[in-house]
């Protein structure tokens, strides 16, 4: 009887210590892990914008899985390693998980997601954009926007774009000045691509004629609309690719997106997807052409873009333009450059996203109501 009792004292205490070292030795794979505190108040797209703008990571085609939560934004989902350098709070297992003792380094974005135009449309548009648009494209984020003064904490126009959602996760913000008469920007491009005023040529034959591409010029029909505005913003864009080396041959973007803050986007609208890019080729969403192509998105190649986005310069070196037709907006003007001069290819997708408006939010044509 002691022999048995020996030997069952010896049993219960090798079970016991097995179920120890299988407990510590769970206990550590669960903290190689990192799972962050279901608690943590952070997720995806903090405030933090260099961090938000990467939401994607990748090696080896071997990835975690994890889904995030947060208001006004439900069923994203990221990739992230498990290397404890890349953990993000506020994240829950939902998926499957796999290790690799290799070492992990994150991808850099090759999409380039730039909203031009000051900001309209609210949290919630802005959110379907990060959800549908940047994180499954794998996309950073510009904003090309009105100037404005950041430390101005009395001014509510300042504060409502230095805490939206857009402006935390930009990895670029660029600005232009906000011109009484958008005709004192026009003269900007003046001089290096013409040896005459395009007041001197453009505006008279634009006085005779029914047209709304200088929408925004001073005492010009139709002034009520943007549409030197819109050109405009192409030209500042133009300058800042170039001068932040985005469209030079080491940049890491090779293709681009160029669109408006007021989408919103209901359906996911990978930009990867879209074949083929470059060799002339663009991409816009059919409807709101106009008689022309559509000015509010554009998915165009790295090589393409600066030729895509090259308008009002082209224009000012061919006014001979505006004679082809009595009248012209700016969709008509952007079809005549880009078939006319720019040997651009346009292959239109069905549009799966739409305009939309805060109470608060007004345009040069109406309020919204």
């Amino acid at each position: 009887m002691r022999k048995n009792n020996k030997y069952t004292t010896t049993r219960v205490f090798v079970t016991v210590f097995v179920s120890l070292a299988a407990i510590t030795t769970f206990s550590s794979l669960i903290t190689s892990i990192h799972l962050p505190s279901p608690n943590s108040s952070n997720s995806l797209g903090t405030t933090n914008a260099l961090e938000a703008a990467n939401g994607h990571y990748h090696n080896n085609n071997e990835h975690v899985m994890i889904s995030t939560k947060k208001k006004k934004k439900k069923n994203a989902t990221t990739f992230f390693s498990s290397n404890n350098n890349h953990h993000r709070p506020g994240a829950v297992v939902a998926a499957h998980y796999s290790f690799s003792s290799k070492n992990r380094s994150r991808k850099k974005n090759t999409t380039l997601v730039v909203v031009i135009g000051n900001l309209r449309g609210g949290e919630q548009a802005w959110e379907s954009l990060c959800t549908n648009v940047l994180d499954p494209s794998q996309a950073d984020l510009a904003l090309l926007i009105g100037e404005f003064d950041e430390n101005d904490k009395n001014n509510s126009a300042s504060v409502k774009i230095t805490h939206s959602s857009l402006y935390q996760r930009a990895k670029y913000i660029w600005t232009f000045p906000e011109y009484q008469d958008w005709a004192d920007a026009m003269d900007l491009i003046n001089g290096s691509t013409s040896s005459s005023s395009w007041r001197e040529i453009l505006l008279p034959i634009h006085l005779k004629r029914r047209t709304g591409f200088l929408g925004g010029v001073k005492g010009t029909p139709r002034n009520k609309g943007s549409g030197a505005m819109i050109m405009m913003f192409r030209y500042f864009l133009q300058q800042h690719l170039k001068e932040d080396g985005l469209v030079s041959s080491s940049s890491s973007y090779d293709r681009f997106v160029i669109t408006r803050s007021d989408h919103f986007y209901p359906c996911l609208h990978n930009i990867s997807s879209f074949h083929p890019l470059g060799k002339r080729h663009v991409w816009i969403p059919s409807g709101s052409n106009f008689g022309g192509y559509t000015d509010r998105h554009l998915i165009v190649a790295r090589e393409d873009v600066m030729d895509a986005l090259d308008i009002f310069p082209t224009f000012f070196r061919h006014p001979e333009t505006l004679m082809t037709r009595t009248h012209w907006n700016p969709e008509s003007l952007i079809k005549a450059i880009w078939k006319n001069y720019k040997n651009l290819t346009v292959f239109e997708f069905p549009r799966t996203f739409f305009t939309c408006a805060l109470a608060s939010d007004s345009t040069r044509w109406k309020k919204a109501s």
